[in-house]
């Protein structure tokens, strides 16, 4: 007679989905791959059936005190903000629904930690998600300062309660839990309040997801593309080119190209020559004589000029006269 397979206990099942959930987050498997998809697959189906069994056991009631749940029980809480953050990774099948269930999980959880006075933050309201698409009202700026005031001191909390989780961590890592109950405690309850955080941020994105995917086919309607009338040929001729170049309708506009322009002015200058009389060429070689003598007897006058100053001064002054200084 075959054995029957044994059924895994709920610690195994919630141990297998939490390393699960941490492998697909720290981002170590492509998204595309068949180990994440696989992965995936195994967390969803680990932290359903835990959850499942949690139920059947009644671990928690609404009637007890955070004192009543035993250390070991605590980390089973954390549950439906697993199933949360693992559910919004799925790509495959309907989106909207698996958003959906995605929100279900993570306000279950925050209810949940709420009346257990785990948190004292102030939970969302997704009850008509339809209603968030409305435009948001008119604020003032000490609205908008108030609200960046908080989400900066939501974050330090988060940061905060961070690195308390990973000190908490290191302690148990060294000293082991077996022995310190008080130290695993306080291990599982800052865990519960950082995925408060985290599943507030989860409603957040979510939500917004929600709304486009709820006015996708409205926000997607392609527009009516308007009708313009049929355009005529367009020619590109000798002078559109001209316009374009060098600007129609311009007082400079050139009429003429620079070899044209040479070759008449040329031509106008020889025809001046030609039509002037002989007497009119003598007396323009006559006045270019006579500057020519003018010029020779100028200079002429002051070589001469020159040439006595310098024999006068040679009279009054000895060769090697001049600079004397220093010789004795």
């Amino acid at each position: 007679m075959s054995q029957r397979p044994s059924t895994p206990s709920l610690v195994d099942l919630f141990k297998k989905g939490f390393e699960a959930q941490k492998t697909i987050e720290s981002g170590i498997l492509a998204s595309d791959s068949k180990e994440y998809k696989q992965c995936l697959a195994e967390a969803v189906s680990s932290l359903e059936v835990a959850t499942l069994m949690v139920n059947n056991l009644g671990l928690f009631s609404s009637n007890e005190e955070l004192e009543d749940v035993g250390t070991a029980d605590l980390k089973y809480m954390l549950l439906p903000a697993l199933l949360a953050d693992i559910t919004l990774q799925q790509v495959e099948g309907d989106r909207l629904k698996t958003v959906e269930k995605a929100l279900v999980y993570c306000m279950d959880y925050l209810h949940r930690c709420k009346a257990y006075y785990i948190t004292k933050e102030e939970l969302p309201d997704i009850s008509s998600p339809s209603g968030a698409c409305a435009p948001p009202p008119k604020r003032t700026l000490e609205q908008l300062a108030a609200e960046r005031n908080a989400k900066i001191t939501k974050l330090k909390a988060q940061k905060q309660l961070e690195r308390t989780f990973e000190e908490l961590t290191s302690r148990l890592d060294t000293e082991g839990g077996g022995n310190h109950e008080e130290v695993l405690r306080d291990h599982t309850l800052t865990l519960l309040k950082v995925w408060v955080y985290k599943c507030l941020d989860l409603v957040r994105s979510a939500s917004q997801e929600l709304q486009l995917l709820e006015a996708g086919p409205v926000a997607m309607t392609p527009e009516p593309t308007p009708t313009r009338p049929p355009s005529k040929p367009f020619v590109i001729t000798r002078e559109m080119m001209q316009a374009h170049v060098l600007g129609a309708g311009y007082p400079s506009l050139p009429t003429v190209s620079l070899e044209q322009f040479y070759r008449d002015r040329y031509k106008e200058q020889a025809d001046a020559h030609k039509s002037s009389t002989p007497g009119d060429q003598r007396s323009h070689e006559e006045v270019r004589e006579k500057m020519k003598e003018d010029a020779a007897e100028i200079e002429t006058d002051e070589t001469l000029r020159h040439a006595r100053a310098f024999d006068d001064y040679k009279d009054t002054h000895r060769y090697g006269s001049g600079n004397r200084k220093n010789m004795g």
